[in-house]
Parts: structure tokens; C-alpha cells; sequence
């Protein structure tokens, strides 16, 4: 009942411009509170950061291990983005995006944009067929977005109760060979030895 009375409130154009007035007025409070946070944090741990310099160490390092990186050029990029929520992807990650080039967005088996939820669903799909069908249109579409030209990036909102990439892994032979645990304990243990351990 609530989510109705929502949904037609947002309907209201001057409750919904209200609402986005007073919700990016407190993200904007949210956010100066984090950054003096992290700031101060920077300046107690004696911490400078450029970024020409992350650029740098992060190459140094591949380099270190043999691995060369041949980056390319900004608004060069094809970029498949899987997302969930369109306003709210639109109101930045998309425009991110953008500025790195073309960006094709995965559309559900419904025609909409992005993935299914069993609540979202207007089909009334269960949790199982929700999966299913998610995990068969990402397949087909990557693979029709990599034929067309060369994909550089998939990222996105990878909700693993409803999508699962282990069709993807069968289908292109690629295999994570790092868990999502041990390649966090890892990145731990990268800034540690750089930057003086805990400092995470």
C-alpha cells in the first residue's frame, strides 16, 4: 500500500521536484561530512594523493608482474552497463560513463531498462524465472554488443540473486580465478604494504 501511495505522490510534479530538492540537499550534507572525514583521516596518516601518481604505481606494479596495460583513449570506449534502477543510474553512473564512450545498456526480457526483480516483474516472474531470464538476455546481448564492435568494459549491478554469469564463463571459456573474498583480502594486503598496514 505504501509503495502505491509513492508512486502516485511522484506523480505530483511539484512533490516530486520537493522530494529530489530535499534529498540531494542532504546527499550534499552526507557527502562535505564523509570528505572532511577523509580528509582529516589523510592529514592524521600524513596521506597525499595525486592522481597521475595512483596511475603510476598501478603500472609500476603490473609492470612489475609482466603485465603491460595499453590504455585507451578516453570516448574511445564500448562500455555494457548492466543496471537496475534507471533514474538512478541516470543521475550520474550513465553520465560517468559517457564520458569514456559508448555505453549500451542491458534491456530485460520485459523491454524495460535493466534487470528483473520478482517484485519489479510484470509478469509476476518467481525468483528462479527471474534468473533465468536475466542470465539468458545478458548472454545474448554481450554477445551480440562484442560481434557488432569489440566490448572494452562490462561492469554494472550484478545482483547475484538474480543474475548468474556462470553461462557467460561457458561461453567465452573465462573463469574468475579470484574470488570476490580473496581479491578484497588481497587489495587489503596491496594498500597495506603500500601505504602502512590498516590504513584501509
Amino acid at each position: 500500500m505504501f509503495k502505491k501511495i509513492k508512486e502516485r505522490l511522484k506523480k505530483i510534479p511539484w512533490i516530486y521536484s520537493l522530494n529530489a530538492f530535499l534529498k540531494a540537499g542532504s546527499n550534499t550534507r552526507k557527502t562535505k561530512k564523509l570528505y572532511a572525514y577523509y580528509k582529516k583521516k589523510a592529514v592524521d596518516l600524513n596521506l597525499k594523493y595525486s592522481e597521475s601518481g595512483a596511475v603510476k604505481t598501478v603500472r609500476d606494479r603490473l609492470a612489475g608482474r609482466g603485465i603491460k596495460i595499453n590504455l585507451r583513449a578516453k570516448e574511445k570506449m564500448r562500455i555494457f552497463w548492466v543496471g537496475a534502477h534507471y533514474a538512478q543510474d541516470m543521475s550520474g553512473t550513465l553520465q560517468g560513463l559517457k564520458k569514456f564512450g559508448e555505453v549500451i545498456t542491458f534491456q530485460n526480457e520485459e523491454g524495460g531498462y535493466g534487470l528483473l526483480f520478482p517484485q519489479t516483474s510484470k509478469t509476476k516472474m518467481n525468483k528462479l524465472q527471474v534468473l533465468e531470464s536475466n542470465s539468458c538476455n545478458l548472454l545474448k546481448q554481450v554477445i551480440k554488443a562484442h560481434q557488432d564492435k569489440k566490448l572494452d568494459l562490462l561492469t554494472g549491478q550484478m545482483w547475484v540473486d538474480v543474475l548468474d554469469v556462470s553461462r557467460a564463463e561457458k561461453e567465452f571459456g573465462f573463469k574468475a580465478k579470484t574470488s570476490f573474498e580473496d581479491g578484497l583480502k588481497k587489495t587489503i594486503e596491496w594498500y597495506g604494504g603500500e601505504q602502512g598496514a590498516g590504513r584501509l
